[in-house]
């Protein structure tokens, strides 16, 4: 008996049975060509019989299985006999047109349903096998596997070269050969090659060619057809085929291959990059069916053995099933993005779901509409592929093509967005400006930007890929690399041309003026636009943004721009994100984790942690400050998370339900000589944990204020570690003063660039507030420190304040520091809460 090196026949078991049964077991080496895929080919026959038995009869799997196996071990004849017949003598008598001498043998039907269906499970079944058997998919496949035969002889010392992994490797020598089995030593490793796969030194010197770039050794004569895709390929005609149906066009055949670049072959070694929620397609060597599958979790280690398995939703299975991809051909289609589930949609995807096509040929469309592509012969250009990625929101289905930028050497891709001092400074001169706020969406925005300056060709996917074309870009397209910064220029041109000038600090703010006077600020986040300003304004600037770019949607009034929800009213405007709060829930824990709240999570939990940290962390940095320090803590540990931490997140969770309702925006008096820029800093020294899990770093905080002495607009703040390790309160507090200095500064010249035109104006006074008594004596006075780092902070904040940039900063009592909740826990933060819902001190 030969067999492979599997488990289940090299293990001590079957070796026992042979040795009762005085059967002489021989293993094959690795890549044997009369062992590979023999088991697998049998269960793949019997699978297709099974399937189509119960597909067509829709009878139970126990019958299908049974008939499935009395077909194959009656119809499978090697060396002129039968299963049957080897084991029975004979093969079982069955019902056929052949049985004349026996009448009810030719009847075609039957009182009983168990009989009937019976019979026509084993007719279906047999019918099945013979199809199975003369499959040309098959037999082509096999053809391609068969090595060229080697009757050599190898002894102790010949020198040599192997194949493994489709490259010749050596030289190496030869230890010994049994039978078919040829044992050599590489270096420190001892290696059990075939015959067919070994081949002498002597006679490959002058088959061996160099390849130049990786340096792997090829040997012209040696190479096996399996080993490549073959050069020809044969028509596959049916009966009816007429005689012209027969020929196939070569170059449709060669470009159909080439079509198919993203497919891996099997046996790689490197391991695939596949993420959750990704459809796949896959396939074996020995078939041609491709089956699609949804990603949902790596099923072993990265960088073990099991490295390419992967759990796959299939279509029409509930449950993930796990499929070692190592061995398969697999082709990327798409990607699935589902707002709250996305195995809501994954069995619509894998059926080709109408909804779905249709949302596809709407994205086509656009694609042709704003003449993104033209179609090109596919010549051997170098090409982008594509795939789709399918979003559902609101139970809406979207498709959108986007192209494997990183498949092409990165262009300049950098594309700002608006920064959110700027966007809630935009609220402030609208409030005080009496302008309304709204937002308009642009559709398809990248495909809307100006043509492209160089040649990109796309692969298109396979469900809109025509033999033989390419496309050829016209357009930047959703993933290149620089496609979000085409689009930011061509808006930034057609903005420039029509009388609105970039802002120097936010090269996302558009400013027009006229005889010096503000008319409107425009901001914009990639495609979503925010605008203000005069009816004049609306008309010529923003009206000319309508009748050149395609828009989707205008809001205004109540609307929500970038997750906030803003709502508005003569002289003053609201944001929050209180509908998104109420989405974010508590991290459920086990009866046995809440035991010991030491126990560490395992990933699935710890991604969810991350995952609810994350929601936590933007809204702090939105539009909830108050939760800024309990964000800043919960951070600092999310790498080793245990079961106390959680119940430390859902703690903070549950403050979503308290805080501001909202930030207010007052409108003010926007004269140089009325309005002033108002920060508050504070710090905590040795509160904030490190990497190591102590509490040895510090933490601080600032708010800033637009302000004209009573409204308060709030437009920056941030809580977050201090830079460096300090020793003292006293050296946090400098750091955190030194910090709120910068963002304040940075608040006044860039509201003088909007309201004034100038960047640079230091009209507008900044004040500060701090509660450390030490800090104000040494920035009030001549006094010097003893920590000398220290020295160089203090004097950078006392430069400030002779220069005039910071008109004053104030010492008050801790309990009048309005960023004392951003460097502390558990603090009180009614006097910040009220001050942001009213916008007034």
């Amino acid at each position: 008996m030969i067999s492979d090196n599997g488990g289940e026949f090299v293990n001590e078991h079957f070796l026992e049975m042979c040795s009762m049964c005085s059967i002489e077991l021989r293993a094959s080496p690795a890549s044997s060509p009369w062992c590979n895929g023999m088991v697998e080919r049998h269960n793949s026959l019997l699978a297709g019989m099974i399937n189509a038995v119960i597909e067509d009869q829709n009878c139970n799997v126990e019958i299908a299985i049974a008939w499935a196996c009395n077909a194959k071990n009656s119809l499978n004849n090697v060396f002129g006999f039968s299963p049957y017949q080897l084991v029975f003598g004979k093969n079982p008598t069955v019902p056929s047109i052949l049985e004349f001498k026996n009448l009810p043998s030719l009847n075609s039907t039957t009182a009983s349903k168990i009989v009937a269906e019976n019979l026509f499970a084993m007719e279906r079944a047999r019918r099945k096998f013979i199809e199975l058997e003369n499959s040309e998919k098959l037999r082509r496949v096999l053809r391609e596997r068969v090595y060229e035969a080697n009757n050599a002889k190898y002894t102790a010392g010949d020198k040599v070269y192997y194949k493994k992994n489709s490259t010749f490797q050596g030289p190496a020598y030869v230890v010994g050969q049994i039978a078919n089995s040829v044992l050599i030593k590489h270096g420190g490793a001892l290696i059990r090659v075939n015959p067919c796969k070994v081949v002498f030194k002597e006679k490959a010197d002058d088959m061996i060619e160099r390849n130049v770039e990786n340096g792997e050794l090829h040997l012209r004569e040696m190479t096996a057809p399996g080993d490549h895709v073959a050069k020809t390929r044969e028509s596959r005609v049916s009966e009816s085929s007429s005689e012209s149906e027969m020929e196939e066009n070569p170059q449709d055949e060669a470009n159909e291959e080439q079509n198919w670049t993203e497919v891996q072959p099997s046996g790689r070694s490197k391991t695939l990059r596949l993420k959750p929620s990704e459809i796949i397609r896959f396939r074996s060597n020995s078939s041609e069916e491709w089956t699609n599958g949804l990603i949902d979790s790596r099923a072993g280690k990265a960088t073990g053995k099991c490295k390419n398995y992967y759990n796959l939703q299939l279509d029409g299975n509930e449950e993930a099933e796990t499929v070692d991809l190592d061995k398969q051909q697999v082709e990327r289609l798409m990607f699935v993005e589902d707002d709250k589930c996305v195995y809501g949609i994954s069995h619509a995807i894998l059926r080709e779901d109408p909804d779905i096509q249709a949302a596809k040929e709407c994205e086509i469309q656009k694609f042709r509409d704003f003449g993104v592509y033209e179609e090109v012969k596919d010549t051997g250009q170098s090409t982008v592929s594509s795939r789709w990625i399918i979003t559902k929101n609101s139970g809406k289905i979207k498709a959108r093509l986007v192209a494997r930028g990183f498949e092409e050497k990165y262009p300049r891709s950098d594309a700002p967005t608006i920064n959110k001092t700027s966007l809630r400074l935009m609220f402030t001169i609208a409030a005080s400006e009496r302008w309304e706020v709204e937002s308009l969406d642009i559709t398809a925005a990248f495909l809307q930007a100006e043509e492209i300056n160089r040649e990109v060709f796309l692969k298109p996917p396979a469900d809109v890929r025509k033999n033989g074309i390419i496309w050829k870009l016209k357009k930047p397209v959703y993933g290149l690399g620089d496609a979000a910064r085409s689009w930011y220029k061509t808006l930034r041109c057609f903005l420039q041309e029509n009388g609105c000038t970039v802002s120097q600090l936010d090269k996302c703010i558009y400013v027009n003026r006229r005889g010096g006077k503000l008319q409107g600020i425009i901001g914009t986040h990639v495609d979503d636009v925010l605008y203000t300003g005069t009816p004049a304004f609306l008309r010529d600037i923003v009206g000319k943004i309508q009748r050149n770019f395609k828009v989707s949607r205008i809001s205004a009034g109540v609307f929500t721009y970038l997750g906030w929800k803003v709502k508005q009213e003569p002289g003053r405007i609201y944001i929050d994100q209180r509908g998104y709060g109420e989405s974010i829930k508590t991290m459920e824990l086990s009866s046995a984790d809440k035991v010991d709240p030491e126990t560490q999570l395992d990933e699935t939990e710890k991604k969810e942690y991350q995952a609810q940290l994350g929601k936590l962390l933007w809204m702090s940095g939105q539009t909830r400050p108050d939760l800024s320090f309990d964000t800043l803590e919960l951070s600092t540990y999310a790498s080793k998370v245990s079961v106390k931490h959680v119940k430390v997140l859902n703690k903070v969770m549950k403050k979503l339900d308290g805080g501001p309702k909202h930030i207010c925006f007052r409108g003010m008096n926007l004269e140089e000589d009325t309005i002033e820029i108002i920060f508050y800093s504070d710090a905590s020294v040795g509160n904030v944990f490190n990497e190591s899990g102590s509490k040895a770093d510090s933490g601080r905080g600032y708010l800033v204020f637009v302000s004209n002495g009573e409204t308060a607009n709030l437009v920056d703040w941030s809580s977050r570690k201090v830079k460096r390790v300090v020793h003292s309160t006293f050296g946090a507090e400098t750091m955190a003063c030194t910090d709120a200095v910068g963002a304040a500064i940075y608040v006044r010249q860039i509201l003088s660039e909007i309201l004034y035109g100038d960047a640079r104006s230091e009209k507008i006074p900044i004040k500060g507030f701090i509660d450390s008594k030490q800090l104000y004596d040494h920035i009030t006075s001549t006094k010097s420190c003893e920590e000398k780092r220290l020295r160089l902070d203090i004097a950078e904040i006392q430069q400030c304040l002779q220069t005039g940039e910071v008109h004053r900063i104030n010492w008050i009592p801790t309990d009048k520091i309005l960023a004392d909740c951003l460097t502390k826990k558990d603090v009180n933060c009614r006097i910040l809460n009220k001050v942001l819902e009213l916008g007034q001190f």
